[in-house]
């Protein structure tokens, strides 16, 4: 467990994947907040805080507007992307292929966030 809560955002249109994400996060030590898009996750501003961001590519659609909307979430952000889905346009801290365990969600959140303590 963390020894000071980190905090991060989950944006995932299935509601099961916001829970289980976030279900995994809160056991070791994370604060989370999860939402159904990017837009929803900009109208609260738990977000600003957030020590990283995690996205599913469900969420996104492949227009430019999307990789703008990432572009202007504080980084780090972490997609979980289909394999056979490629966004270019997106910049990230790290990519977790789908389908995805839990383990290699968090490992990634941990660096990302730069917690060794998992």
């Amino acid at each position: 467990m963390l020894a000071g809560k980190r905090k991060v955002t989950i944006i995932a249109r299935d509601a099961a994947v916001r829970r289980s994400l976030a279900f995994a996060l809160d056991a070791e030590g994370y604060q989370v907040s999860a939402y159904p898009d990017i837009v929803a996750s900009f109208a609260d501003k738990r977000q600003l805080t957030a020590s990283c961001t995690i996205v599913d590519d469900d969420t996104l659609n492949d227009s430019l507007s999307d990789a703008e909307l990432i572009g202007a979430l504080l980084p780090p952000v972490v997609l979980l992307l289909d394999p056979h889905r490629r966004f270019s346009k997106v910049s990230t801290a790290g990519v977790v292929l789908k389908p995805y365990l839990g383990q290699a969600v968090i490992e990634l959140v941990s660096e990302v966030c730069g917690d060794s303590a998992l």
